[in-house]
């Protein structure tokens, strides 16, 4: 999986390939969670078995991280407060970013 996972990234020109194995237990479709190998030109990560909704924060973070040191930071240049306990939240200051930019007009 991850020698195809890597012959993609070179082949698609990407910056990460989300590798997982459909055919192991617990990970993929039709279930609550998965197992992942976050796969880019310098490392591979291994993202553990968890909720899906912890996978794609890792997902998330793992992107972020890959844009720069100020794409995870408030407006401040601070470190974003994590909240609740959850995943870092790194990707709400994107979102934060995105939401005050001017919106665009539908026609």
């Amino acid at each position: 999986m991850l020698e195809n996972a890597r012959a993609k990234l070179a082949a698609k020109r990407c910056d990460l390939i989300v590798a997982n194995n459909v055919g192991e237990a617990n990970a993929g479709f039709a279930v609550d969670t998965n197992h992942v190998q976050l796969v880019d030109a310098e490392e591979e990560v291994d993202v553990p078995p968890a909720p899906k909704s912890e996978v794609a924060h890792r997902i998330l973070d793992k992107i972020v991280s890959m844009l720069g040191p100020e794409a995870g930071t408030d407006d401040a240049g601070g470190r974003v407060r994590e909240l609740g306990g959850e995943a870092p939240a790194k990707t709400r200051a994107i979102a934060a970013k995105r939401a005050k930019a001017k919106p665009r007009r539908r026609n």
